[in-house]
């Protein structure tokens, strides 16, 4: 059977353990997976990992760890 691969822009936010579901922020919500069969790569650009149905590469979310600025106008001095 071929697992469906996902990809995603998150962050794992409880300690990753096999045998355990893994709990995901994404888009503004959690994700529960199924439990986890395998833990392929913790690093500071990806967690790579397999459940029962999917395997997941979950990318830090930069737009979320680095909020845009915006530049704001002088006011007059009256």
């Amino acid at each position: 059977m071929d697992k469906k691969c996902t990809f995603l822009r998150g962050k794992v936010i409880m300690p990753l353990q096999t045998g355990t579901k893994a709990t995901i922020a994404y888009n503004g919500q959690i994700i529960l997976t199924s439990p986890v069969k395998a833990i392929f790569e913790v690093s500071a650009d990806r967690i790579v990992i397999e459940t029962q149905n999917t395997i997941y590469s979950i990318a830090p979310d930069l737009a979320a760890a680095y909020p845009v600025l915006v530049p704001v106008q002088d006011e007059a001095v009256i």
